[in-house]
């Protein structure tokens, strides 16, 4: 069995960079300079901006937009289907002849159509399944975005040197449902972490929040593309 410090994963890269900031640190403090290091629950602050509030209101009317359209193409495959049954039930009942022949090619012409309608609606599916994760990628991104531009301002305005996403909190948990080994689970929830510990005096969650806040409310919503 391969020791529990390769299982989980910690390269010489990340023990590099360790040794970086501690050299770093101390070069500082050799300087009279001592390093200002606060701390961040990126959860906490993602689950109460505005920014976020107002981008989640956004992507549900896209998704209740794509409902009604929904809605629409079924209601219309539906009507479309009973017009096949009618014509089917017509083409049955009539007796052997030229009308029988001309209610068979209608059914047929009407069952072509309604295949190709069945294509382009699978297609128009997948299409706005695609632009909704595309539209919430977007929105991930803006958010970290905006946070870490606001981490920048702050630290500036308050003269931190460093800024860190406290991971520290939370419990460790497994899931039955997954294919992977809760060893495993565990494991890998411990390697991608990297506080084991951090002093609350020093957290600035709710200061990065107000901030935030309070530059979005300033420059009002978004237009909506």
């Amino acid at each position: 069995m391969k020791p529990l410090f390769n299982r989980l994963g910690v390269s010489a890269g990340l023990c590099a960079l360790g040794a970086a900031v501690v050299i770093a640190g101390g070069a500082a403090m050799r300087a009279g300079q001592a390093t200002t290091i606060v701390t961040v629950n990126l959860g906490a602050v993602l689950e109460k901006l505005n920014q976020r509030d107002e981008a989640e209101r956004n992507l549900k009317a896209i998704a209740d937009n794509n409902k009604a359209e929904i809605e629409k193409r079924q209601s219309d495959m539906s009507a479309m289907q009973k017009e096949i049954e009618k014509l089917q039930s017509d083409a049955k009942a009539q007796p052997d002849g030229k009308e029988k022949d001309q209610l068979q090619q209608k059914v047929d012409a009407k069952m072509e159509e309604a295949a190709l309608a069945d294509y382009r609606n699978q297609a128009w599916a997948r299409f706005a399944a695609d632009k909704m994760d595309i539209e919430r990628a977007l929105v991930a991104q803006d958010l970290y975005r905006s946070i870490k531009s606001a981490a920048a301002s702050l630290a500036a305005t308050a003269q931190y040197d460093l800024v860190v996403v406290d991971d520290s909190q939370g419990e460790l948990s497994t899931s039955s449902d997954s294919r992977m080994p809760r060893e495993s689970q565990v494991l890998q929830q411990i390697a991608g972490r990297r506080l084991l510990y951090a002093n609350k005096a020093i957290d600035i969650t709710d200061d990065l929040i107000q901030r935030m806040n309070n530059d979005h409310n300033a420059v009002g919503p978004k237009p909506k593309s």
